[in-house]
């Protein structure tokens, strides 16, 4: 139950953030944005939509394949199902629900599907690496960025892009440094894991403990179960880590990273010359750093609101929305990007949950069922 008020706020917030940034919109100005938007353009945002798709399956199957060959159209139902729940069910199901979809379909163990999801996520942080670097090394504003008023009144001071970058890219390399010494040393990487997910339990804990001794019993009880669920993740993942043994695979599976977010920063590019939107041309990699940066945190079921707030905010940064290229414009592209991300992902998935006759939600709980008995499971083999 306690998931529904969860999905709860996180729509209320989406929904709060879609009024926010449109309620002294334009409206007659966005649908005459909309009527002149170029439908060939469009179109061939489209195409780099689901040419994506195609990529980022070809880069999972080389991942997989060391476990055992994989039909493509078994990992392609896999992926597309899996982000059709990421985009419609809240708390981020579908990794799981993509794990437990090829386990089904391939006959091979959810822990070991698991790990080859979370090893796929691996390889997709190069193709964003590649976006960042380009967004860090273009993005130089004069002054302070001003947004127009309806998406935020005061001015973004000019070096908070540069020291949110910087940031970004500092997590990155320790993501990175953290996989690579998993992969080297992976008894020292779980005992670090192990100290610092327990500190983070003590101190959180003993935040709680002056205001009620049964809350913080509550709370530890919590919180040791996350860091039993983290060892295990981590374990899991560390078994995946065997395709990297494979320089050919590990080349293939990056370089199918880059091409994904390389179609997607077209797919970006392409809509915005739909619009006629003048723009620098490095905009679509700053955009793309944007949304990969906004869907990343917890939020509502499609990303409603933060994905538009992104778009926006990004267009902004470059100089795109001012008032002579009109509010208007910018807000119609947000809609547009959103509805060209979210329908494809959408009838794609449920177009492949019909082939492979399975139910978004039986699968959700499945692979809840999965994930549980593979931490006890875990759990009891330590022991």
């Amino acid at each position: 139950m306690k998931k529904y008020p969860q999905a709860a706020l996180g729509l209320a917030l989406g929904l709060f953030l879609i009024w926010w940034l449109f309620r002294d919109m334009d409206w007659p100005g966005v649908v005459h944005a909309l009527r002149n938007a170029h439908p060939l353009w469009l179109l061939a945002a489209t195409g780099f939509m689901f040419l994506t798709f195609v990529a980022r399956v070809q880069r999972w199957s080389y991942i997989v394949r060391t476990a055992k060959p994989v039909p493509f159209r078994t990992l392609f139902s896999a992926t597309q199902i899996g982000f059709l729940a990421t985009f419609t069910l809240p708390l981020r199901a579908g990794e799981f629900i993509r794990a437990y979809v090829l386990a089904r379909l391939a006959k091979l163990p959810f822990s070991q599907c698991f790990a080859f999801v979370a090893l796929d996520r691996v390889t997709d942080i190069a193709g964003l690496i590649a976006v960042m670097i380009v967004s860090l090394l273009t993005l130089h504003p004069g002054g302070d960025i001003i947004l127009p008023k309806q998406i935020l009144a005061n001015p973004i001071p000019a070096n908070f892009i540069q020291t949110g970058a910087i940031a970004a890219g500092i997590a990155l390399a320790l993501v990175v440094g953290s996989l690579v010494l998993l992969y080297l040393n992976r008894e020292l990487a779980l005992k670090v894991a192990d100290q610092a997910t327990h500190l983070g339990t003590r101190v959180l804990t003993g935040m709680v403990h002056p205001f009620s001794k049964g809350l913080t019993r509550r709370a530890e009880t919590i919180l040791l179960a996350i860091e039993k669920r983290v060892h295990v993740m981590l374990d899991s993942f560390a078994d995946g880590l065997h395709v990297f043994r494979s320089a050919p695979d590990m080349a293939k599976s990056i370089a199918f990273s880059l091409l994904t977010w390389f179609f997607a920063v077209l797919f970006l590019d392409c809509t915005l010359n739909a619009f006629g939107v003048e723009r620098p041309w490095y905009t679509s990699c700053i955009m793309q750093a944007a949304i990969a940066a906004a869907v990343s945190v917890p939020g509502p079921p499609g990303f409603i609101g933060l994905y538009h707030t992104a778009v926006l905010v990004a267009l902004g940064a470059v100089g795109a929305v001012n008032a002579k290229t009109g509010y208007a414009v910018a807000g119609a592209v947000a809609l547009v990007m959103h509805l060209l991300n979210l329908v494809p992902v959408v009838v794609v998935g449920l177009i492949c949950l019909k082939v492979e006759n399975l139910g978004l939600l039986s699968l959700r709980r499945a692979s809840e069922d999965a994930a549980e008995v593979n931490a006890d499971v875990e759990t009891v083999e330590e022991a």
